[in-house]
C-alpha cells in the first residue's frame, strides 16, 4: 500500500490540473480583466450607430480615419443594428489587450461584442485607441447574425468530417500518454528523475481546430502543459481543439528504452565474462 501512496497522490493532482486547464470560464475572465474605460466607450459608439446619430459616432472617432468611406460604413452600421428592431442588450464577448497596454502609452484594445436586437442578434468588433486621458475608434464593422452566437457555436459531433474526429481523438491521447509517462517516471526512477517528470509535461508545436467552421491552425514555436486544450474564443465564441506534440514525454520514452538497451548489454556482458 505504501509503494503504490506516492505514485497515485501526484497523479491526481495532474488530472485535476488538466480539466482546470481545460475548462475557459469566459464570463469570468471578462469580469475579471474588463478594460473599463475602452469597453464604456465602445458602447457609447455603438449606441450612437443604432440611433442614427453619425456625427456623434463621427465625434468618437480617430481623426485620421474619417472621411467620406467612414461616414457611409456607419450608415451602413446604422441600417444594419436597425435590421431587427431596436438595441435591446450589447454584451461583451471578448477582447484583446495590445502589449502597449500594460504602459501609460499608446494603449489598444480590441473588442467583440453581440448586440441583441428586438427580433435578432448583431456581430459588432472595434479597435480602440488610447494615447493619453482620451479614447478614439480607429475601426468597427458590423454583420448581422441569423442566430445567438452560442448557438452558431454548439460543440455538436454529428455530421462532422473525420479529421475533426482525429484531432479531438488527439487531444484526449495525448494527456494520456503523458499521464502515463508521468506514472512510468515515478516508477522507473530514471537519473534525474524530478527534471524529467517536469519536462514530461511540456508539449511543443501546437495543432488547432476550429470546431465550427473547421479552420485548423499550425503553431511551431508554443509551449504548454498537460498537451491539450477545448476552449472557447470567448464567451460566446467557437470551441477551438489544440493539441501539443508531447516532446518531454517521447524524449522520456526514448530515454528509458536507451536505460533498457543499456541494462540487457550489461547483463550479457556479465553473464559472458561470468561464463
Amino acid at each position: 500500500m505504501y509503494r503504490l501512496f506516492p505514485p497515485i497522490l501526484p497523479l491526481i493532482l495532474i488530472v485535476a490540473l488538466f480539466f482546470l486547464s481545460g475548462c475557459n470560464n469566459g464570463a469570468l475572465y471578462i469580469e475579471s480583466l474588463l478594460p473599463d474605460e475602452a469597453d464604456r466607450f465602445t458602447r457609447f459608439f455603438i449606441t450612437y450607430v443604432g440611433v442614427g446619430d453619425t456625427d456623434g459616432a463621427l465625434g468618437l472617432m480617430n481623426p485620421g480615419v474619417i472621411g467620406d468611406s467612414t461616414r457611409s460604413a456607419i450608415e451602413d452600421a446604422t441600417r444594419t443594428l436597425n435590421s431587427a428592431g431596436p438595441i435591446v442588450n450589447i454584451k461583451l464577448i471578448k477582447f484583446i489587450n495590445s502589449k502597449a497596454y500594460l504602459t501609460k502609452k499608446n494603449k489598444r484594445t480590441y473588442l467583440r461584442y453581440q448586440v441583441q436586437l428586438d427580433e435578432g442578434y448583431v456581430h459588432a468588433t472595434a479597435l480602440v485607441h488610447n494615447t493619453g486621458p482620451d479614447f478614439k475608434l480607429s475601426g468597427f464593422y458590423v454583420e448581422a447574425l441569423p442566430r445567438h452566437l452560442a448557438e452558431i457555436n454548439t460543440f455538436e459531433f454529428g455530421g462532422k468530417p473525420v479529421y475533426y474526429y482525429a484531432m479531438l481523438l488527439m487531444s484526449i491521447v495525448v494527456p494520456l500518454f503523458i499521464l502515463y509517462s508521468l506514472y512510468s517516471c515515478l516508477r522507473v526512477k530514471p537519473p534525474q528523475r524530478w527534471k524529467w517528470f517536469i519536462f514530461i509535461f511540456f508539449g511543443f508545436t501546437s495543432f488547432t481546430l476550429n470546431w465550427t467552421n473547421g479552420l485548423w491552425g499550425f503553431q511551431l514555436l508554443t509551449l504548454h502543459v498537460i498537451g491539450s486544450t477545448i476552449l472557447r474564443d470567448g464567451i460566446y465564441g467557437p470551441w477551438m481543439v489544440t493539441w501539443y506534440v508531447p516532446v518531454g514525454a517521447i524524449l522520456y520514452h526514448r530515454k528509458v528504452r536507451n536505460m533498457r538497451r543499456d541494462h540487457r548489454i550489461y547483463l550479457e556482458q556479465k553473464r559472458k565474462s561470468e561464463e
